[in-house]
Parts: structure tokens; sequence; C-alpha cells
């Protein structure tokens, strides 16, 4: 009997969080107009805060506790509607900062053959400082990670707008770079058609390392790109196993 009674006491709280977290995101919708885009889009979130409710329900809160939780974890749906999509907010900014991570592991990797060099050594100083802060950030980030994550939006074409003009900025940078050295370096030869003399492996090494070191710049544009893939991976309903 007791089982009876708590059964049907957990179907009317079940009833409730429905009916309050439904309120909720129709009020989330209420300045959108009601199209079949926006009715998936509300269903799909609809779903998606009634699970996370159940999951902290599981992990012991209580129930005014848990709906609360939930309707924090998303506040605002501006943009959603017309270009933007559900993501996974902290997974996706934990593999955004471990994609930091390993590409400034690759750009130090890069640089330490050119630590023999006194002028560049800071460089490579200054990476290794950027590697270590960035692994503390990415373990503290790590443990603060929880099953049930804050879902939120993002601009899937601002991204693409990004990773375009990321893209057209460095190969300014690095065009310039490269006409900058070789002026500095051969200008006069070009101008008065003398011959390029190289005094030795030393200044071969020197004049390689000028060239090298923009070229190493091009791990930001990939890096970029990178991240809008693991944007995509992120996306909310994708993947619940977590």
């Amino acid at each position: 009997m007791n089982d009876l009674n708590n059964m049907k006491h957990t179907n009317v709280i079940d009833n409730y969080a429905v009916k309050e977290l439904k309120i909720y995101v129709d009020q989330l919708f209420k300045k959108y107009k009601n199209n079949r885009k926006a009715a998936d889009l509300k269903e799909e979130i609809l779903s998606n805060l009634e699970a996370k409710w159940m999951d902290y329900i599981n992990q012991g809160m209580s129930e005014k506790e848990a709906l609360l939780k939930v309707k924090n974890s998303i506040t605002s749906i501006d943009g959603l509607v017309e270009d933007n999509k559900l993501f996974y907010a902290s997974r996706f900014k934990l593999a955004r900062l471990q994609l930091i991570l390993m590409y400034l592991i690759i750009a130090w990797i890069l640089t330490t053959p050119v630590m023999i060099f006194h002028r560049y050594s800071l460089l490579n100083t200054l990476l290794i400082l950027a590697v270590i802060i960035t692994g503390i950030c990415y373990i503290i980030k790590n443990k603060q990670l929880k099953n049930n994550d804050i879902i939120s939006s993002q601009p899937i074409e601002s991204y693409q707008k990004w990773k375009k003009a990321i893209w057209l900025l460095w190969g300014i940078f690095f065009l310039v770079n490269i006409l900058l050295i070789t002026g500095i370096n051969f200008a006069s030869n070009i101008w008065f058609l003398r011959p390029i003399k190289i005094a030795g492996p030393y200044q071969l090494a020197m004049l390689a390392i000028q060239y090298y070191i923009p070229f190493i710049t091009i791990l930001i544009p990939i890096a970029v790109s990178h991240i809008y893939r693991i944007l995509i991976k992120h996306k909310a309903g994708d993947y619940d196993e977590d």
C-alpha cells in the first residue's frame, strides 16, 4: 500500500515538473513565431530539460532545487530559433581548452630547435609557460565538469565567418612577413642586380629561421578550424551517454 502511495506521489511530482518546465519553455519562445522549426526546437529543449531534471532528482536533489537548476541551465534563446543550435557548453569549452593545449605543445616543440639562437629563446619560454598555465586550467575544468551539462546556443554561421576571416588574416600576415624578411635581407641585391651571397652556415641558419617562425603561426587558423569541428561534435542530442 505504501509503495502504491509512493508511486502516486512520484507521478504527481513528475507531472508537476513537466508542467513547470513546459510553462518555462513556452515563456522562452513567447516572442518568436510559432512555426514548425520553433515547435521542433521547443520540443527538443523541453525533452533535454526533463531528462536533466530526472538526473538531478536521481542525484538526491529536491524537486524545487532540481527545477531551479534546470531553468538556470538555459535562460535565453536569443538568435537560437534563426541561426543557432543547442550545444553542451561545458563539454565544448573543455574540448576547446584541450585543443588549445595540444596546439600550444606543438608550437613549443616546433620552436625548441631555434633556442640555440638566443634571440628566439624568449618565444620558446613564453610558449612553455602558456602550456603549463593552459594545462592547469584544463585539469581544473576537467574536475569541475559534470555529466549534467549546461545547454546553450552557439552561432554556427558566426563561427564559419570567423574561420574564413582568420585564414584570410593569417594569409595577409604571412605574405607581409615573407615580403618584409625578403626585403630586409635581399632588397639591395635585387635592386642593384647583385648576386645573393650567404656567408657560411650560421647566416644560412639565421635566414632559414626568419622564414620558419612566421610559418609556425599557421597553427592559429588550423586550430580555429579544428574548434569549429569540435563545436559541431558537441551539439545537444548527438550523444547522451555521459
